[in-house]
């Protein structure tokens, strides 16, 4: 069993014990706010709404626990809630265009893919970002998304060809 595993099913069991209480909660919401923000980032690609994504998922999760019994049921719900909320956020923000960069070159590449990200749908770059920034298996996606697992199969390879045409575009 990896440490990871074992964390996990520490925390678990301490979750059941302390019955969701106010401290438990808060600690793990915290503890999860910079891969949460990462994560809105990654969609986004713009600061300012990714951290109105993280906050309103933060306010909805914590809302929301007394219906979760584990920290994964917590963790599944509140990147379903930070995915969703990124991609509402991005879709208000339509015109949202990328920060000036100061010094291109420093950025290389980075610069150039995040320019191909921002040109692709909102749920384009979602399923990108869930399955390369965040590294999640098909099922782990498929549970975010509430969709299954073939259909992210099929949106995945969607958004690589949009990504690839985007990038021979540029």
């Amino acid at each position: 069993m990896s440490v990871v595993t074992q964390a996990v099913h520490a925390v678990s069991g301490l979750f059941a014990r302390a019955k969701r209480s106010e401290e438990v909660v808060s600690a793990f919401l915290q503890n999860e706010r910079p891969c949460m923000y990462r994560l809105a980032l990654s969609i986004t690609q713009r600061s300012d709404l990714a951290e109105d994504a993280v906050q309103e998922t933060l306010i909805r999760c914590w809302r929301s626990t007394k219906k979760l019994t584990q920290v994964s049921d917590l963790k599944a719900f509140c990147r379903q809630v930070l995915v969703r909320r990124a991609i509402t956020v991005l879709k208000a923000h339509s015109s949202a265009e990328l920060p000036e960069v100061e010094d291109a070159k420093v950025f290389g590449e980075q610069v150039d893919v995040r320019l191909v990200l921002q040109s692709l749908p909102a749920d384009s770059r979602a399923i990108l970002s869930l399955s390369y920034f965040e590294g999640l298996s098909y099922q782990e996606i498929s549970d975010t998304l509430g969709i299954p697992a073939g259909t992210v199969a099929s949106r995945l390879s969607t958004a690589r060809e949009r990504f690839r045409d985007a990038w021979e575009a540029k």
